[in-house]
């Protein structure tokens, strides 16, 4: 059929062969199509260049964003460092050098914090304060401690603290960077606003080695924990110090995580692009010209970073210009190439005529056929409906633009089957497997309209495995039909059994009730009744209880279904002496309450099975969820047209997604051995279809009720 479709679609370009061939005939033609295939060329040099170096621009775009975003976090990161160890200054009134040196390795700058030289602690000092903190820090320990540079001065500051305390960091402390220009406008701009600020371009008292690097210092205020800080002159007035970090600018880029093989790029201290700004350079000496250039500013700690990124040879390689020519030249060879096949197309017209005809009649046949097959037929693709024949709209109750180019799974009809999930039998049958499965079939939205259908899946053809054949039957009545020849037979021979039992078991049961009864006479003629008559009397009831449930057993499997005239009180006794045994042996107590009794003339032996299906279905769910003291409840009761049975139970009711399949066939909450989702279609079969009542579910308070509506 798809091969069909195939020659269709060819028959209709047909027309426009035959123009074009009419074209090829002109003398001219040959140079016509020459000077097309230059200009095409051209067109797609000229756009294919254009759209490449855009396309590398944006990849080039898309680095810098990166290497920007890169920096930017790295840089915020570091300043969460700064913020944790203001708050552990501000958690005590007094801080030694261990506990800093504790707090610092807990952060472990090395592994969470790359890049950062370290992280120290810069207090503000006031002339007559100076000697106080010198006497302070040689008493804990630093006998080499000193503010340097000397010099008189209206304030100072000095490094107290700075780990990791290596031979480079060692040689900073006591050093008053409020003696310096550029840290000093960097501590008064973080002192006034409260927030973390950076220097700028600065030689670290660090630098104590030939490796001498671009450097810059972040600081955050450390202010008393007990003062207002809204205003700069409560800030100025309520300064402790800085937390701070040194940066040495090329150590703390090549563990940011920014280096980019793609890029290369120089980062600058301010506005003007010279020696004395320059903070990194990535560029190694070479007289190679970029592709790509770009110029972004950041603002970090309160100054402006110039960055000016330049591609790399190996990105510009990457993205070579060579590929516009390749395409140009491909291109060519495409024109060529399809050229090539429209000639030989035009040559081919004649067959191709002939191929269409005979599409018209394998069409034709196909449609006959397809037509005249008495099951519903659905071609799928890819689990969506190609084609179908009338039978199928008729299965499905849809007309034709409802189905076609419809998902089978998405139609307004739910698909249970007993074996195996209907899903899992498509895959199987795209997989090559012959599959055939027997399932229900009714709307989503109303589970009352069923159908039993029997599914054929198989592939379309040999190694295809894309397309499907579903061949379904409604099979409904042939159920119905095998169900009620199965019950019938099976109640035919149990009740054979159960006359049989019946018969050898009467005469022993009257010899019992007989010896019974002479022995409770003679205790009572002796005048001595005790313990011994009373258990007398419990005999003969329980052989007359014996006897009736056998004749319960021997009337349920009479395989002749009259319609009787009964007392429904009646019946309801009956079915539960059929279940006592197995209710009362899992202590289950059943109630029985009669608010209106009701005579009714219909297949009594139906009614008793619906009831022992009932009973069965509540004593299942008390066993699986392991309920104790469970009770169930049958209440019988009347209206003006209907004797009412309802059987509820408190075994935690029935969920919501569950209880509108109950009534589907094949549906069960039982496993596989335990069920076969018949039980309760043949019940509400039976009510409805043969006594013309009904049967409902309904769950609340974590009790499932079924109601029985029989009429008078």
């Amino acid at each position: 059929m798809f091969k069909v479709k195939k020659y269709k679609e060819v028959h209709k370009n047909e027309k426009y062969l035959v123009t074009f061939e009419r074209i090829l005939q002109c003398k001219y033609a040959k140079y016509f199509g020459i000077s097309f295939a230059i200009i095409i060329v051209f067109v797609v040099w000229a756009f294919s260049k254009a759209y490449f170096n855009d396309r590398s621009q944006k990849v080039f775009e898309n680095h810098v964003n990166e290497s920007l975003n890169s920096i930017e976090l790295r840089i915020q990161k570091y300043e969460n460092a700064l913020r944790s160890g203001v708050g552990f200054l501000q958690g005590s009134d007094y801080v030694s050098r261990d506990e800093w040196y504790h707090f610092i390795q807990t952060l472990d700058p090395e592994k969470y914090y790359p890049g950062i030289q370290g992280i120290g602690f810069s207090m503000m000092l006031l002339p007559d304060e100076v000697g106080k903190i010198e006497d302070q820090m040689h008493s804990n320990g630093d006998q080499s401690f000193v503010l340097k540079p000397k010099g008189e001065r209206k304030q100072y500051s000095a490094i107290l603290y700075l780990e990791p305390l290596d031979r480079r960091n060692r040689s900073a402390i006591g050093y008053d960077m409020f003696s310096e220009p550029l840290r000093k406008e960097a501590m008064e701009r973080a002192r006034d606003t409260g927030l973390a600020t950076i220097s700028g371009k600065v030689k670290l008292i660090q630098e104590i080695d030939s490796d001498v690097q671009a450097g810059f210092l972040m600081y955050l205020p450390y202010y008393k924990a007990d003062k207002k800080i809204d205003t700069i002159e409560e800030r100025r007035k309520s300064l402790v110090g800085f937390v701070y970090s040194p940066f040495r600018m090329n150590d703390l880029m090549k563990r940011i995580g920014s280096n980019d093989d793609s890029l290369r790029y120089e980062i600058y201290d301010g506005e003007k692009r010279s020696e004395n700004n320059l903070l990194y350079d990535s560029f190694k000496p070479s007289s190679y010209i970029s592709n790509h250039e770009s110029h972004r500013t950041i603002s970090i700690g309160g100054r402006n970073w110039h960055i000016y990124y330049a591609s790399s040879p190996e990105f510009d390689a990457v993205n070579s210009s060579d590929y516009p020519l390749l395409i140009a030249i491909s291109g060519l060879i495409l024109y060529f190439f399809l050229l090539y096949i429209i000639l030989e197309l035009v040559r081919s017209r004649k067959m191709l005529q002939i191929k269409s005809e005979e599409v018209k009649e394998s069409e034709k046949f196909y449609r006959t056929i397809f037509s005249s097959v008495h099951e519903a037929i659905l071609i799928l693709e890819h689990h969506t409906v190609v084609d179908c024949n009338d039978l199928a709209l008729s299965l499905f109750n849809i007309s034709r633009e409802e189905l076609m180019g419809k998902d089978i799974f998405s139609l307004p009809y739910a698909i249970e089957s007993r074996e195996q999930n209907f899903h899992d039998s498509i895959d199987l049958a795209y997989k090559g497997e012959y599959i055939t499965i027997e399932s229900s079939l009714h709307l989503k939205n109303s589970p009352e309209e069923i159908k039993i259908v029997e599914f054929t899946l198989s592939g379309f053809m040999q190694n295809d495995e894309n397309n499907l054949v579903m061949v379904a039957r409604d099979i409904t009545s042939q159920v119905e039909e095998e169900r009620i020849y199965r019950m019938q037979m099976r109640q035919a021979q149990m009740g054979e059994m159960i006359s049989m039992i019946a018969h050898q078991w009467r005469q022993p049961l009257a010899i019992i009730n007989a010896i019974t009864s002479r022995m409770r006479l003679e205790v009572m003629l002796s005048g001595e009744e005790d313990a011994f008559s009373d258990n007398l009397i419990k005999i003969e009831e329980q052989s007359t209880h014996l006897s009736q449930t056998i004749s319960a057993y021997r009337d349920f499997f009479r395989p002749d279904k009259p319609k009787e005239y009964f007392d429904i009180s009646i019946l309801v006794y009956n079915a539960i002496s059929l279940m006592d045994y197995m209710l009362k042996n899992n202590g289950i107590m059943i109630e029985t309450v009669l608010k209106h009794n009701s005579n009714l003339l219909t297949y009594r032996n139906e009614i008793l099975q619906v009831l022992i299906v009932l009973l069965k279905n509540a004593l299942d769910a008390f066993v699986d969820k392991e309920i104790i003291n469970g009770e169930i409840i049958i209440t019988l009761d009347r209206d003006n047209d209907y004797c009412i049975i309802r059987i509820s139970d408190n075994a935690g009711g029935i969920a919501p997604e569950v209880i509108n399949k109950l009534f589907i066939p094949y549906f069960t909450t039982k496993t596989k051995n335990n069920g076969t989702g018949l039980g309760l279609y043949m019940s509400k079969m039976i009510i409805q279809d043969h006594c013309n009542g009904y049967l409902e579910v309904e769950s609340k308070n974590n009790e499932a009720i079924f109601t029985i509506k029989l009429p008078l």
